[in-house]
Formats: structure tokens, sequence, C-alpha cells
């Protein structure tokens, strides 16, 4: 009697997957991954996490692709937005379809505008003081641009004068230029993120005032003050460049000359002899002036 024997071929199943808690979680990426533990009797030929705002995400969702076959893996979850509440589930697909494992939750940080303080204003001369500022918190984003901003008018922005004094956190100081004599002035540090730009406490001061000693001249406004200066013979004259800029004290004759004289800076000359001295800006053509000797 001839005995008949047939084969049956084993139907496929989707495989069996779990998915990975969160690790790594920053403010816009995550880390997480999946097991596959049984490839359903059919090769695993996609697997990965998929991840939505709205729950039970699929293939058709964001998604990472990691390679093939059964076993476990890690996968990077990228481009993910401050603040927000994600749904996860590792998957795996083979001839028999995809299946997905468990879902699992995250919210990634909150950021903020920087959190940040003023110092106090210090060495102030007529043109020029010092200040600085502490960046304590990035709130959550790199700080791209920080400094110093300050004007005549209370709460000074970017908008105002203002330093550039790199990124980051921590402390900084710079110095604040071309301001005038006797003059309050009103400062804050300043911190800008991707959230928008924060300011720490303000501060005010007042410059020096112009010196009007009877021996003295003052350089203010591109001009010498006062244009004609009456003294006696031994007199010592001091002129202080109170503008933001460069200036000279250069007699029209070969007697006397200060050089390049900075914001802030003097210079004095003794008039030994009687007579009149007419002077110039080397730098300032229209700056003339003249010392009357007697």
């Amino acid at each position: 009697m001839a005995v008949m024997v047939s084969c049956t071929k084993k139907i496929a199943a989707v495989p069996a997957v779990s998915t990975d808690n969160i690790s790594g979680l920053t403010r816009n990426a995550a880390v997480s991954g999946g097991d596959v533990t049984d490839d359903g009797g059919a090769t695993v030929d996609a697997r990965g996490v998929c991840w939505s705002t709205s729950a039970s995400p699929t293939v058709s969702d964001s998604k990472t692709e990691n390679g093939t076959g059964a076993g476990s893996y890690s996968a990077d979850l990228t481009a993910l937005t401050p603040n927000t509440m994600y749904y996860v589930r590792a998957y795996a697909t083979n001839s028999a379809g995809t299946n997905y494992g468990s879902q699992v939750t995250f919210t990634t940080p909150q950021t903020s505008v920087a959190t940040l303080t003023t110092d106090a204003v210090s060495l102030i001369t007529k043109v020029n003081a010092v200040s600085g500022g502490n960046i304590t918190s990035d709130g959550g984003d790199p700080v791209t641009a920080r400094g110093l901003c300050w004007s005549l008018s209370a709460n000074p922005t970017i908008s105002s004068a203002k330093t550039t004094d790199g990124s980051g956190t921590g402390v900084f100081a710079d110095s604040l230029t071309l301001l005038s004599p006797n003059t309050t002035y009103f400062v804050r540090s300043y911190a800008t993120n991707g959230l928008g730009t924060a300011y720490g406490n303000q501060v005010s001061f007042t410059t020096a005032p112009v010196s009007t000693g009877s021996n003295s001249v003052s350089i203010i406004g591109i001009a010498f003050n006062p244009i004609t200066i009456n003294v006696t013979a031994g007199t010592t004259i001091t002129w202080t460049n109170n503008d933001g800029v460069s200036h000279s004290v250069t007699s029209d004759t070969p007697l006397f000359d200060s050089g390049t004289i900075l914001p802030g800076g003097t210079y004095s000359h003794t008039f030994a002899t009687a007579g009149t001295f007419a002077y110039h800006c080397k730098f300032h053509p229209g700056m003339m002036a003249s010392v009357v000797v007697n």
C-alpha cells in the first residue's frame, strides 16, 4: 500500500518587539530603542522607533531606521520641540507586517530667556566707565550674544549703545565709551538666546565733570574751551580731552606738541615767557585756539 505524505508551509507572524525607556533627554533630543525578541518566523527587514505628539505613533510618523534582524538596538530621536510631550513606540517589520512595542511618553524640558545680573559701574572718568554682568542660566537654550547696553534714558536695550562680549554663560566685563562729561547714564547687561533677549538689573552712574580751573582747557565738542586763555608767565596749562575721539594740542610754531591725546587723557605745558601762542589740533584743523601769556 502506498503512503501519501504532505508538507504544510509554516505561515510567518509579525515580530515581537518591546520599547526601551527614554534616556539622554534634552530640549530637542532623546534616546530610546527596542528589542526584537521574536522574528515571527520571517526575517525582520526593518526596525526602529517612531514618535509623535499624538498617541500610538506609527511608521508613518517620525521614525528611526536601526538595521534588521532580531535583538536589541538603540535609537536617537532628534529635531524635537522644547516643552512638548511625545509618544514613542518601537517597531519591527517582516513579511507578515509591522508590529509595535508598548508606548512610552516623555516631555522635553522647557526653555526660556536667560537669567543674568548687571555689575556696578567702576573706573568712571569724564568719557569712559567699566561694567559687566553674570549670566547664571541660559534658560535651556545657548546664549549667542551678550554684553552691556546704556542710554541717557532708563531701561536701555540692545537698540541703544552696546558692547558685544561673546557668548555663553558666566561673567564678562567691558568698557562703556564715547560718554559725555557730567552726564547720568543707565546701564543693563543683556543676553540673547533662541527665545529672545533678557536684561539684567539696571544700574546708573554719572561721568566726571569737566575741569574748569583757570589754568585748564577742556577739549569737548571738537573745540577748545576756552578758545583763548590768559595767564601769567610761568603758568602750567593742562588740556583734558573730554571728547570721545583723539585730539592733539599742537603749537602753530614748533614750541609744543602733545602728540595724540586719547579720550580722557591730558597734556600739560608751562609757558615761561610772555607772548601770544596760537595752537590747533592736527587731527581736526578747524580746531584753533591761543594762549596769551602776560
